[in-house]
């Protein structure tokens, strides 16, 4: 075990490599990879220089001859021995001009490792920081195969962004657990063929040592395992060499890692080879027909990589070979013809003996798909009888972003090092996964399916399409399988929109339901009248569900082609929406929707056909029609009543289980229907919500939040704030200039005599908020939100004094630094995000062109939707009494509209040739210069240009 000193030094290299400007994890560690291999081979060639001294025979097949290397310089200066000494300076000079050519020329010497060294180049950039990492590993006990193996998975779990094809490093837990469910043996063949850092081979050999380390003392078992038990393919070079290395370090020494594409090469000699694969492959899309190997289409016929790795792994392994591979939960339902197919071969042609379900954290945060672990048996002849199933709900970490563990580190795992306590459980499930997996041939094909785990006959998986999904088969017998349309009833369409306000798919907005004013117009042909309690989706895009509330009959609503209405029947409609809200139902849509070419979309016959979770029985009292609160209310009575009858058998009380059952779901789908306060929700929705210029910085923070890179986080942060704060001074500015005919003062003035700061646009935006409600202006809530004294308000201001701190110097340094600066910031960009929302309630749109109608004697205008994240906005054509410019921003409250023209523009960057926003940044001699929004690309207005109040606010008198 390493010690807490050489970790605290790993961590100041980490952070060194990071200042040092190289903040891809990968590449730490592939630098420290390399270095380490350096130090091996001068301890390789030690052993060597011994066994010489005492045998008093040549050494055999010196690593480092006598005499110089091919550029020059002795091959003794090669050794780490020789350099580690040396002045930072003049030992870099070694390492990069000498060290690092002699390294690309092993590739013929026979080890693992090195043949992956083609290419291998030094990328530490100064000398100083290799000096830190040489120091580092100085203090590394190489002759220490527990220290060698706990220091590089501790650099392992840096590791913290998914490949380019979809690769991420499995938890370590989970690769124990599946290791232990299979319970390797010192003669089995193992592969991994998608291995990454060798994982799950690591892991292997560690279990063969613990289990039966007696074994390896026989010579034959000892060759074997050290050189043709594990087996590992990945054609991500860096990749190879990582795992090679993280083979070495635990004392593996020539596994078999090597270059292979397993879907686009044929197996070749290695088809029917292995007797245990484990794998986690990555779940990169689809790929060419004509980039997939030949054989594997054979199998079947598919371009999905979750399923061409599933026939790929049937064909590696032997009769009676086994394997436990990760899966996206689309595999166990999907019903494409592939995915039907093969999940009968699993069933038909050889045997299924379980699938694992797994919580929908588990790989957070790399990556937020839901899975399951399937394990199956290689027969050729079927086999398959009862297949077991546990719903894993805990795996003993949190399943946010952060995965910290939420039990001492001796009560985690599969197989904890403390004796492990029942109460425990509810944090971690998975030592209750490894002792019934070992029942699952005896006690627990009695298991009722109101449990975590329970058997289903190969019969009744047939029955069903081959579906391996858990939820398929809970409450079987005590519950009716029902689908969205026998909960619903189809609405009549009618001709015409006359006497209807009508609503789309742009009314879903992040504040409720809203009318468009250009839907109407829109509307073409038949549109459907909407009644109190209907719920509304979109047929493209995500649904993004949505219940009708009370309608006046004075303003009919109906909804357009671009919506699918469900009108509940036998269930309450807050029921029923928040179980479409939930994950079960999002993913089966999911596995029904279209994904051609063009928007992924749902056609209503489709929608009509997902399945719900199973429901109680159509006899249990109080369940039909009951309200979400009522049957949550009762559900909570139940618990209470359960745990004051905690010696009574579960089972006893099956009407009670099947609603507590039922309302894990709802529960958890209630949640998802309130998720607007919560972080992903709200972070989507409001991507599609906003007004673009802050939509375009909320995806940018999305997917850096996500990234595994706090730097680029801190960054993102920073333009999203901005793009906050200006948006929402042009816009409350913006609208006060139009009603009062000019700006707040203290804007005026500095904007005349220096660049604006973003104090100056917080106070633009609050004066004018302040003053815009003594004009009896609220903007649907936005200048309530941002008046002075307001908690909005205080937010910027918190924001404005962190850009300040980051900007003089004082903000996060190193890697460390900016997770706990990150971790800040996320709670008050979701504050942000929940201030601002009445900005969602605004319409936001750009001039395209203007047109004279001398017969009407109106302008006709087109103009762009200017909201959400992606700039491809739907345009509309209107009519106008007054003239507007091209390119100007309108924003509208529903019974005002004002131009943000000066104070925010659209327009073609100049030098990008992107459309971007700009804002005023600061007086020139020749007019005002602009800058983009997140770019920070400079352009200059004239001050013809320019609106009245802005030209006489720059005025050079």
């Amino acid at each position: 075990m390493i010690t807490g000193e050489l970790k605290s030094k790993i961590d100041r290299v980490w952070d060194a490599f990071w200042l040092a400007g190289i903040s891809n994890p990968i590449e730490v560690i592939e630098q420290i990879t390399h270095l380490l291999f350096v130090r091996r081979l001068d301890e390789l060639q030690t052993l060597k220089e011994n066994r010489a001294n005492r045998t008093g025979q040549p050494i055999q097949d010196p690593i480092f001859p006598a005499g110089n290397s091919p550029t020059g310089v002795p091959f003794e200066a090669l050794r780490w021995k020789s350099f580690k000494n040396e002045s930072p300076e003049n030992a870099y000079a070694v390492v990069d001009n000498h060290v690092f050519p002699f390294l690309r020329t092993l590739g013929s010497d026979g080890s693992t490792y090195s043949s992956h060294m083609e290419g291998a180049r030094l990328t530490i950039p100064t000398p100083g920081l290799l000096a830190k990492v040489i120091d580092m590993l100085n203090d590394v006990p190489m002759n220490r195969r527990d220290t060698n193996g706990d220091l590089y998975e501790y650099m392992l779990g840096k590791l913290s962004a998914s490949g380019q094809n979809g690769q991420f490093r499995t938890p370590r837990h989970l690769i124990d657990l599946m290791v232990r469910m299979t319970a390797p043996t010192p003669k089995d063949s193992i592969c991994d063929p998608a291995c990454g850092t060798a994982g799950f081979l690591m892991a292997a050999s560690e279990y063969v040592r613990d289990e039966f380390g007696d074994d390896l003392h026989d010579p034959a078992t000892r060759d074997h395992f050290h050189e043709s038990m594990f087996h590992g393919y990945d054609f991500d070079r860096t990749m190879l060499r990582i795992g090679s290395m993280n083979m070495l370090m635990h004392g593996v020494e020539k596994p078999d890692i090597r270059y292979r594409d397993s879907l686009s090469q044929a197996a070749g000699g290695d088809e029917g080879k292995y007797s245990l694969i484990l794998a986690n492959p990555p779940f990169a899309g689809s790929l060419d027909y004509e980039a997939v190997s030949r054989d594997l289409l054979k199998v079947v016929k598919t371009k999905k990589t979750e399923l061409l790795f599933l026939a790929r792994i049937l064909k590696l392994l032997q009769p009676g070979g086994r394997a436990a591979v990760v899966v996206p939960d689309g595999v166990l339902f999907g019903s494409s013809t592939a995915h039907r197919a093969l999940r009968r071969i699993l069933v038909e042609n050889h045997k299924l003996d379980a699938v694992v379900k797994l919580p929908a954290g588990a790989f957070k945060p790399y990556a937020g798909v839901s899975t399951a672990i399937l394990f199956f048996t290689r027969t050729d002849s079927g086999g398959t009888d009862d297949v077991w199933f546990y719903d894993i709900q805990a795996d003993g970490w949190s399943l946010d972003d952060k995965r910290q563990p939420l039990l001492d580190a001796g009560q985690l795992g599969a197989a904890p090092d403390e004796a492990f306590v029942v109460a425990n459980h509810a944090k971690n499930n998975l030592p209750d996964v490894l002792d019934r997996w070992h029942q699952r041939d005896a006690s627990e094909k009695s298991r009722p399916r109101t449990a975590q785990s329970f058997c289903v006959p190969k019969a009744e998986i047939v029955g069903n399409d081959y579906d391996f999904s858990l939820n398929r088969y809970r409450f079987q017998g005590a519950s009716s399988r029902l689908k969205l349309g026998h909960h619903v009833v189809s609405p009549l369409p009618k001709n015409g929109v006359d006497g209807f306000l009508v609503v789309n798919h742009r009314s879903i907005r992040l504040s409720g339901l809203e009318i468009d004013p250009l839907a109407a117009e829109r509307a073409v042909g038949r549109v459907t009248p909407l009644r109190e309690g209907d719920i509304i989706c979109r047929t493209i895009g995500e649904p993004r569900f949505m219940a009708i509330g009370p309608i006046l009959d004075s303003q009919p609503l109906a909804a357009d082609k671009s919506l699918h209405v469900i009108r509940p029947e036998k269930v309450a409609p807050d029921v029923l929406l928040a179980i479409l809200r939930s994950e079960y139902v999002s993913q089966r849509i999911e596995a029904r929707r279209y994904s051609g070419p063009g928007m992924p979309r749902i056609t209503y016959e489709n929608l009509l056909q997902v399945e719900l979770p199973q429901l109680p029985s159509s006899n249990f009292e109080g369940f039909d029609g009951l309200p979400l609160e009522r049957l949550r209310g009762k559900a909570e009575r139940l618990v209470a009543t359960l745990e004051a009858r905690a010696g009574q058998a579960f089972s006893a009380l099956e009407g009670d289980a099947a609603l507590l059952e039922y309302m894990d779901t709802v529960t958890d789908a209630s949640a998802a229907g309130r998720a607007i306060d919560q972080l992903s929700t709200a972070l989507s929705i409001a991507q599609l919500t906003f007004p673009h210029p802050i939509a375009r910085q909320l995806r940018a923070y999305s997917i850096a939040r996500t990234s595994g890179d706090p730097r680029a986080e801190s960054e993102a942060v920073l333009h999203l704030f901005e793009a906050c704060l200006i948006t929402l001074g042009a816009t409350l500015g913006g609208c006060l200039a139009s009603l009062s005919g000019t700006l707040n003062g203290n804007w005026r003035n500095n904007l005349r005599k220096r660049a604006l700061s973003f104090g100056d646009w917080h106070r633009l935006a609050s004066a004018s908020a302040s003053d815009l409600l003594a004009r009896g202006v609220s903007l649907s809530g936005l200048a309530d939100a941002a008046k002075q004294g307001s908690e909005l308000d205080s937010l910027l201001k918190d924001f404005i004094s962190w850009r300040n701190h980051r900007s003089h110097g004082s903000g996060p340094r190193t890697r460390s630094d900016f997770l706990v600066d990150n971790g800040e910031r996320r709670l008050k960009i979701d504050y942000l995000i929940k201030s601002l929302r009445p900005m969602t309630r605004l319409q936001w749109r750009v001039v395209d062109d203007l047109d004279w109608d001398p017969n009407d004697q109106v302008f006709r205008t087109r103009i762009r939707d200017l909201r959400g994240d992606h700039p491809d906005f739907s345009v509309a054509e209107t009519t106008r009494t007054s003239p507007v410019a091209r390119g100007q921003v309108m924003v509208s409250d529903g019974s005002r509209e004002w131009s943000l023209d000066g104070v925010l523009r659209y327009a073609p960057c100049r030098e990008c040739g992107n459309d971007e926003f700009f804002y005023p940044d600061s007086r020139s001699e020749d007019g005002l210069l602009y800058r983009s929004l997140g770019r920070g690309h400079v352009v200059t207005s004239d001050f013809s240009e320019l609106p009245t109040y802005l030209r006489a606010i720059v005025d050079r008198d």
